[in-house]
């Protein structure tokens, strides 16, 4: 069984260590979507000992779900993650989700509500409905 570090998208936690399923392929730097309790959460396959997380025993790992379909990040990129995450006392996972080209590679992107302008006045009614009242 193999162990990886995964640096969570959520600034509450630090990293945590994650078995590696049989027949995937993690390099360090690959974005992946792993079990948190209840949840799945993304984040980035780190460096082995980065961060100083407490190392648990393998029987207690839970494995990584997914390994998302875009390329690692480079090590001069991690390592500009770090240095700016301790320069601005920001939380790494804060910075790394900067870092990634875009939140909807992560998965379907949210619906977006958008208002042009018509030249005509919106009917009260329309806007009702389309607040939820």
């Amino acid at each position: 069984m193999t162990r990886v570090r995964v640096l969570l998208f959520n600034s509450a936690v630090g990293p945590f260590d994650y078995s590696v399923p049989s027949g995937m392929d993690l390099p360090v730097g690959s974005v992946v979507q792993v079990p948190l309790g209840p949840r799945r959460i993304d984040g980035i396959v780190w460096d082995a000992g980065a961060f100083g997380a407490e190392e648990i025993e393998a029987s207690r790992l839970r494995p990584v779900l997914a390994r998302y379909d875009m390329p690692p990040l480079s090590e001069p990129l991690r390592r500009l993650i770090e240095w700016t995450a301790d320069y601005y006392l920001a939380s790494p996972a804060a910075v790394a989700r900067m870092a990634l080209p875009s939140g909807s590679l992560l998965g379907p992107g949210r619906s977006i509500t958008e208002y042009r302008l018509t030249g005509e006045p919106p009917c009260p009614h329309d806007a009702a409905a389309s607040a939820g009242l």
